[in-house]
């Protein structure tokens, strides 16, 4: 059996009481089922790291979390680029490896081929910075000293960036951190107005994060 069929039977990760009686299931009971299996694939798969080391583990941070919209839970491969986001932010590079296209889980599994779903378009939120044809323009910052403030009576953490027109645009703190969290990465940040998302774009690598703002 391969870890690709396993990794394509969507179930939740189940708790470790739930893991112990799968395996004894196997174990008392001959149950070596596909669906079984999944399970402790599931359990077993190890969590992102707080830092990640490749810039697959930083692609796969923005993968949504038991998302409803299902095809959210996975790194998404064409041709071209590399992808993943929770509807919230998005991370994106090259496919320079030359990955097949479809449907991944965090530890470079291929789970689902390119027929699984319809992905967004990313295009739509990714303005060609580069080009300087575009409205935004770069904001430097400083990731030791963010203003941060709470959102409401929520404990979210909001960074805050006061732009050139003197309004203060809002970002998740904890999305902003893990965008520019690549180790040997420099990220560039880039602003429009206080409405808008922020645009990272790595100098080394190309390497893009988008992540939406938070109302004030």
């Amino acid at each position: 059996m391969k870890l690709e069929t396993l990794a394509n039977i969507n179930c939740k990760k189940p708790t470790k009481a739930a893991a112990w009686a799968v395996f004894s299931e196997m174990v008392l009971h001959d149950d070596f089922s596909e669906a079984a299996l999944a399970k402790l694939y599931q359990f077993f798969t190890p969590p992102l790291p707080a830092k990640p080391k490749d810039a697959w583990q930083w692609i796969a941070k923005a993968m949504g979390k038991n998302d409803i919209r299902y095809y959210l839970n996975y790194v998404y491969v064409t041709a071209d680029t590399i992808c993943a986001t929770d509807g919230h932010r998005l991370h994106i590079m090259k496919n320079h490896s030359a990955f097949p296209v479809g449907y991944y889980d965090s530890n470079k599994v291929l789970a689902f081929p390119e027929n699984y779903a319809k992905y967004p378009d990313i295009t739509r939120v990714t303005p060609d910075i580069e080009s300087g044809s575009s409205l935004y323009y770069c904001l430097p910052y400083d990731a030791e000293s963010l203003k941060v403030q709470l959102l409401g009576t929520s404990s979210q953490e909001v960074a805050v960036f006061m732009l050139r027109d003197g309004t203060e645009l809002g970002i998740d703190k904890g999305y902003f951190l893990q965008a520019i969290g690549l180790k040997g990465e420099t990220m560039d940040l880039y602003v429009r107005d206080s409405t808008s998302s922020i645009i990272l774009v790595s100098r080394e690598s190309g390497n893009k994060a988008v992540i939406m703002p938070i109302k004030l």
